[in-house]
């Protein structure tokens, strides 16, 4: 359910970032347009297994925790000395790698601590990447329309905030999202019925 919501929007985040720092902070922070795309596609990784934490506490094997973390920093500080000789962009471009390796040690915890079945996991999320692929490339086709390098940012901020909430929508209901079923079954009961 959470990757339907925050896959899409982090994609969308990762294709438009130069309009989206630029409508934020000015064209002083161009600079930054790609460090906020590969922190995008970072952290669609990292929230794969959002609930992992929880859920190890949960079963009382937190001692698997400190494993976690002790990979993912030991990692993360190799990455980050490997890639800083070849500038910002790099080490930003290290993070998706990161994210890869945490995504990676998180499911090999939890297979063995619970038995985690990756097919079936992975297979659950088929229509979120789906969902996520539409939305990013629906906000690459907006480019060539409103081009995301003009001076007037809120242009294609402004094209992607009227789009996207439709297509992500659509998408949802096209793919037969599990996500669709409970915002139907929300606005059912938001909505009165008539008597």
């Amino acid at each position: 359910m959470l990757s339907g919501i925050v896959w899409p929007v982090l994609t969308v985040a990762a294709v438009a970032s130069l309009p989206t720092i630029r409508i934020f902070f000015g064209n002083q922070w161009d600079a930054a347009a790609p460090v906020a795309t590969f922190m995008a596609l970072w952290l669609i990784l990292r929230t794969t297994h959002s609930f992992s934490h929880s859920l190890l506490v949960v079963v009382n094997r937190e001692k698997l925790l400190l494993f976690k973390e002790f990979v993912v920093l030991s990692s993360a500080i190799a990455l980050v000395i490997a890639s800083f000789p070849l500038g910002l962009n790099a080490v930003a471009a290290s993070f998706v790698l990161l994210g890869l390796i945490e995504l990676t040690v998180v499911s090999c915890v939890l297979k063995y601590a619970l038995g985690f079945k990756f097919i079936a996991f992975f297979g659950k999320l088929l229509p979120s990447v789906a969902l996520s692929i539409v939305c990013g490339l629906v906000t690459w086709g907006i480019s060539f329309l409103v081009p995301f390098d003009s001076e007037q940012a809120w242009k294609p901020v402004g094209a992607i905030a009227i789009c996207l909430p439709l297509v992500w929508l659509g998408g949802l209901i096209i793919l037969r999202h599990p996500l669709y079923s409970e915002i139907g079954y929300l606005v059912r009961r938001l909505i009165p019925r008539s008597v």
